[in-house]
């Protein structure tokens, strides 16, 4: 079996786990995903060809090519991520401090771009137990595009007010773009 094999059914699992675990580090493939990575030997970097969701799985996991990788394809992973993953991985907005968000805060202007591409995305926010997170978001009509202002925001040391009735938010995402 190629590396490339092995790496594309890794990155199935991590597909499926992410629905039950919400960072890259509680994925239960974590660990193989980094090998994985560390063992590639291959004429193409592993992230090429990849989906966005599974560059943003082989980013998360081997850090160190987020470091040396262009901004920019990292930041389209993680927004691809952001349109796909349960909204756990990134958190309430208000809350936005899960590893993913963070790291996706700590690229800058190169995630504005694809983050501005999420503001109309009218997908309502759901969490993975009826508590808290899920109970706000359902009362307050927060959607993806609310989650992609949030992040946005804090890129750009602008708040956004996630609480305000929902014409508000379209208007201030409307601003934002």
């Amino acid at each position: 079996m190629t590396v490339s094999v092995e790496l594309k059914r890794v990155l199935v699992s991590a597909r499926e786990d992410s629905q039950r675990h919400y960072a890259i580090d509680s994925l239960p493939c974590a660990g193989e995903l980094r090998r994985l990575i560390g063992e590639w030997r291959g004429p193409l970097r592993p992230w090429d060809g990849l989906s966005g969701i599974d560059a943003f799985f082989v980013f998360g996991a081997a850090g160190e090519l987020a470091c040396v990788v262009d901004r920019g394809v990292v930041a389209a992973s993680s927004c691809a991520a952001l349109a796909e993953l349960p909204a756990d991985w990134w958190g309430l907005p208000g809350s936005s401090s899960t590893p993913a968000a963070r790291d996706l805060i700590a690229l800058g202007s190169p995630a504005e771009s694809c983050l501005r591409g999420l503001l109309d995305d009218a997908r309502p926010l759901s969490y993975d137990d009826d508590g808290e997170s899920n109970t706000l978001a359902k009362r307050l009509g927060l959607t993806r595009a609310d989650l992609a202002a949030e992040l946005l925001g804090l890129i750009r040391h602008a708040p956004y007010d996630w609480r305000a009735a929902p014409g508000e938010r379209a208007a201030a995402r409307a601003a934002m773009k």
